[in-house]
């Protein structure tokens, strides 16, 4: 499926996969994977830590962390309360 600017129903399902919250509950996580598009995660709540290339960051509300398409990524919750964000997946030109 392709994304583009007109109003139509595959514009619409497209957006929808762009877009979405995640919610990992306590001391869960999104195991390492490597994705064909890059990401932006914008933390809404909770605490955690994402790892990009072997390499830890924190992650808590406000925060928001950039990773490239290709690179090897996950997320855990390693606080007491859910961890959600929004990820947006950015197709790669």
């Amino acid at each position: 499926m392709s994304c583009h600017s007109e109003r139509s129903e595959e514009s619409r399902l497209c957006l929808y996969h762009l877009i979405s919250r995640r919610l990992i509950g306590n001391r869960g996580k999104f195991e390492t994977h490597r994705d064909e598009y890059a990401h932006l995660f914008y933390f809404l709540s909770g605490q955690g830590v994402v790892e990009i290339d072997d390499q830890q960051f924190d992650a808590r509300a406000g925060i928001v962390i950039q990773i490239a398409a290709g690179q090897t990524h996950a997320y855990e919750n390693t606080g007491a309360d859910d961890l959600m964000l929004i990820s947006l997946n950015l197709p790669v030109a």
